[in-house]
Order: structure tokens, then sequence, then C-alpha cells
């Protein structure tokens, strides 16, 4: 149970951080 709570946010940060990048690739053009 636990270790399934740890992958779930483990994939929401993951998504996050790319929309994070997404976001800066876009200022920086």
């Amino acid at each position: 149970y636990i270790q399934m709570r740890l992958e779930e946010m483990e994939r929401e940060n993951f998504t996050r951080l790319k929309k994070i990048k997404a976001i800066l690739e876009r200022k920086e053009e």
C-alpha cells in the first residue's frame, strides 16, 4: 500500500517537473 502511494507521488512530482521545465524552456525562447 505504502509502496503504491510512493509511486503515485513520484509520478506526480515527475509530471510537475516536466511542466515546470516546459514553462522555463518557453520563457527562454
